[in-house]
């Protein structure tokens, strides 16, 4: 009966434990949101402690947005080495994690008000920070010294942490923005083929928005095509083998050329995404190919098949078809015909002995026509002479 009511009471203990528990609002299991907000706020930098108030009990500050959470009401945001009145400013930037309410102005580079949905992650902005109420009271988006949109055309080096924009350089670091799909990234993001907007004073980047960033083209079934020429957008490039081409997102025509064959496709290039482009449907099919062999007198008669020389003594492999064979040899007028290749196989004879140009022949032909010739002069002498002689006895019987 004891150990009963023992037990008894020690499940009572443990049950009233366990409930405790529960209640307590300082245990870990109570995460509300404002304390989750708090644990939250710990990577993020103390505004309040680390920057002087102005005149006006406010603290400002220039700054980079870097993301906002509307159900919390917070923005993030990235302070401008430099910029607040404190000797840690000046060596690096801060991250800051700031309350605001439905009563913080928000404005526009010209002080008209926005909702804070208008204001874009990467833009510079001015925050007004009430440091006794930790709430920012007002932000207002400014125009930077340096601010190039959509910008296609840049020299990104990083190796040397700079971005050419036509004729001038800016350098960005750790500090600089970088934002990518409407969300905070880092610089691994950024690729030559994207398009950005930058915005910064005269030398350096506060932040880089990639406002189109960058797939893959991945071409099969062009082997054809090796050797030519692959026209993408405003881009033209020498067609070689495994072709992986980066390309800015977007609608292009993709057109491959070589000789007098052309293939056009339609595609649609996605942000981290390899497309595949396949060409099978342009690819010539094999052309019937037969084995010929020429059996050519004289021996060592030079044998040329469409212009080009070939070895008469081994077969040849020629396309089904029409072609033009030329014999050349010493002593022997050339020989042309025409061949038609049309079976796997086939022998071709060539006797050019019917146009042998022969010692003798040449001498009787040259000998008939200095016979014929000397015959010619004497006739013409003949009768040159009876002409005289006949003006001659006319002369004499007038007198």
């Amino acid at each position: 009966m004891r150990i009963k009511k023992s037990l008894i009471c020690i499940l009572l203990i443990i049950v009233s434990c366990v409930l405790a528990s529960c209640n307590n609002p300082d245990t870990d299991n109570d995460r509300t949101p404002a304390k989750a907000n708090e644990a939250l706020r710990l990577k993020y930098g103390n505004l309040a402690n680390e920057a002087k108030a102005s005149d006006d009990g406010m603290i400002h500050i220039l700054a980079v947005l870097c993301g906002r959470d509307e159900a919390k009401k917070t923005f993030t945001v990235r302070s401008i080495k430099g910029d607040v009145d404190s000797s840690d400013y000046n060596k690096t930037s801060k991250d800051y994690l700031l309350k605001y309410s439905g009563g913080t102005d928000i404005a526009n580079e010209y002080d008209a008000p926005v909702s804070q949905g208008q204001l874009n992650l990467g833009e510079v902005v001015n925050i007004t920070y009430d440091p006794k109420k930790d709430i920012v009271t007002a932000i207002k988006r400014v125009k930077s010294e340096t601010s190039i949109k959509n910008i296609r055309d840049y020299k990104y080096a990083p190796s040397a942490h700079t971005i050419g924009v036509g004729d001038k350089t800016y350098t960005y670091d750790s500090d600089t923005v970088f934002i990518d799909e409407d969300a905070l990234s880092t610089e691994s993001s950024l690729s030559e083929y994207d398009e950005i907007t930058i915005y910064g004073d005269s030398r350096r980047i506060y932040s880089v928005i990639i406002n189109k960033g960058h797939g893959k083209i991945k071409l099969t079934g062009y082997s054809q095509f090796i050797g030519g020429y692959i026209d993408i957008g405003s881009k033209i490039m020498k067609v070689t083998e495994n072709m992986v081409i980066d390309c800015t997102e977007g609608t292009y025509k993709v057109i491959l050329s070589k000789d007098d064959v052309t293939a056009v496709k339609n595609i649609t290039v996605r942000r981290n995404d390899e497309v595949v482009v396949a060409f099978d449907e342009f690819v010539k099919p094999a052309s019937k190919q037969g084995s010929v062999l020429f059996k050519v007198s004289p021996v060592g008669a030079r044998v040329y098949v469409d212009g080009v020389k070939i070895d008469s003594s081994k077969t040849v492999e020629l396309a089904y078809g029409t072609h033009t064979v030329t014999v050349v040899a010493s002593g022997y007028d050339n020989h042309m015909e025409t061949v038609i290749v049309d079976t796997i196989y086939q022998e071709i004879v060539i006797d050019m002995d019917g146009t042998q140009e022969t010692e003798s022949a040449t001498k009787e032909s040259t000998a008939a026509a200095s016979t014929s010739s000397a015959a010619t002069t004497s006739k013409v002498a003949s009768t040159t002479a009876t002409t005289r002689a006949e003006s001659t006895s006319a002369t004499k019987r007038f007198d």
